[in-house]
C-alpha cells in the first residue's frame, strides 16, 4: 500500500477480477434476451392503456441500457481497472450506467405506487390515471434523476487526476464523498420507506381476499419482490456509505488500509446489484402468473401469425 500526502491507496484488483467477469458476462448474456422479452410484451400492453405498463417498460428500458455499457465495463475489468478507451468515452459509459441504475430506483418505486392503488383504492382511483399523466411522470423520473447524475459526474471528475481509473478512485474527491453521502436518502433510503410503504399496505389490504390461490401468489410475489430489493440493493448502498464516510473525514495513515478492506465487499455488492439486470424482468413481468399467461399467449397469437 502506498501512502502519501495525495493519499493514493493502492488496491489488488486481481482477488474480484474472476468474480466481476463471470457475473458481468452472465447479466450480458442472460439479461439482454430477457429484458427484450419483457420489453416486447409490455410494448403490446401499451395498446391496451395499462399504465403499469408505462412504468415497467421504463424500468426494463434502464436495464437495457445499462447492459449496454457491460462490455465496456469487461474489458476495464479485463485490463486491471484500467481504462483506455479515453476520458471522454469513460464520462459517457459510466454516466449510462449509473444514470440507469438511479432511473431503475424510481422506476421500481412508481410501479410500487400504481399497484398500491389499483389494490388498496381501485374505486376512488378509477380515471384518475391515464396513460398521459404516466408518460409525464416518466419523463420527470428521468429528468430528476439525469441532473443528480450529471452533479455526480461533474464532481468526481472537477479535481480528478488523469489516471486509468473510470468513475472510481482510491479515494474518490472528498466532495464527492459528500455529495454521494447526501444523495444516498434519495437513491436508497427513501425509495425503501416508500416501496415497503406501499406493499405493506397492499399486504395488509390482501388479508380481505377470500381467494386462497390469489393471496398466496400476491403475498408471494410482494414478499419476494421487497427482499430481491433489498438484496440487491441494499448492500452496495451500505459499502458504498463506508466507503464515502471514509473518504469524507480526515485521512490519518491506517486510511489505506481501511481503503483496501473495503474494496472486496464493494465488488461483491456491485456484482450483485447487476443482478437486478437479470432478475427485475422477472419478478415484475415474466413470474407474475396473469402477466405470463398473457405473455404466452401473445407469444401463440405471433406463431399462429406467422403460419
Amino acid at each position: 500500500m502506498n501512502y502519501t500526502n495525495m493519499t493514493h491507496c493502492s488496491v489488488n484488483f486481481e482477488i474480484s477480477k474472476t468474480m466481476r467477469l463471470s457475473m458481468f458476462s452472465l447479466v450480458l448474456s442472460a439479461g439482454l434476451p430477457l429484458n427484450c422479452m419483457a420489453a416486447w410484451f409490455l410494448l403490446c400492453q401499451i395498446r391496451t392503456k395499462s399504465i403499469l405498463s408505462i412504468y415497467m417498460i421504463n424500468m426494463v428500458a434502464t436495464n437495457l441500457l445499462q447492459i449496454l455499457t457491460i462490455p465496456f465495463w469487461i474489458h476495464y475489468t479485463y485490463l486491471g481497472h484500467r481504462w483506455i478507451l479515453g476520458r471522454e468515452t469513460c464520462i459517457a459509459i459510466s454516466f449510462l450506467f449509473t444514470t440507469n441504475l438511479y432511473a431503475k430506483v424510481a422506476f421500481l418505486c412508481l410501479i410500487a405506487k400504481e399497484r398500491y392503488f389499483n389494490i388498496v383504492f381501485p374505486m376512488r382511483c378509477h380515471g384518475l390515471g391515464t396513460i398521459s399523466i404516466a408518460v409525464k411522470i416518466s419523463f420527470s423520473a428521468w429528468m430528476f434523476t439525469v441532473f443528480f447524475c450529471i452533479l455526480g459526474s461533474y464532481l468526481i471528475y472537477e479535481e480528478k487526476e488523469e489516471t486509468e481509473f473510470c468513475h472510481e478512485g482510491y479515494p474518490v474527491t472528498q466532495k464527492y464523498a459528500l455529495f454521494k453521502m447526501y444523495t444516498m436518502f434519495f437513491s436508497f433510503f427513501g425509495p425503501l420507506g416508500l416501496i415497503g410503504f406501499f406493499y405493506g399496505s397492499i399486504l395488509y389490504k390482501v388479508r380481505e381476499m377470500r381467494n386462497l390461490e390469489t393471496k398466496k401468489e400476491v403475498y408471494g410475489c410482494i414478499l419476494l419482490t421487497m427482499v430481491t430489493f433489498i438484496l440487491v440493493f441494499g448492500p452496495y448502498q451500505v459499502t458504498s456509505f463506508l466507503k464515502n464516510f471514509l473518504e469524507s473525514r480526515k485521512r490519518g495513515s491506517d486510511f489505506c488500509a481501511k481503503e483496501e478492506a473495503l474494496f472486496l465487499p464493494r465488488e461483491i455488492s456491485l456484482c450483485m446489484m447487476t443482478l437486478g439486470n437479470i432478475l427485475d424482468p422477472v419478478l415484475y413481468v415474466l413470474l407474475i402468473k396473469s402477466t405470463r399467461d398473457k405473455f404466452i399467449a401473445s407469444c401463440k397469437c405471433l406463431c399462429f401469425s406467422h403460419q
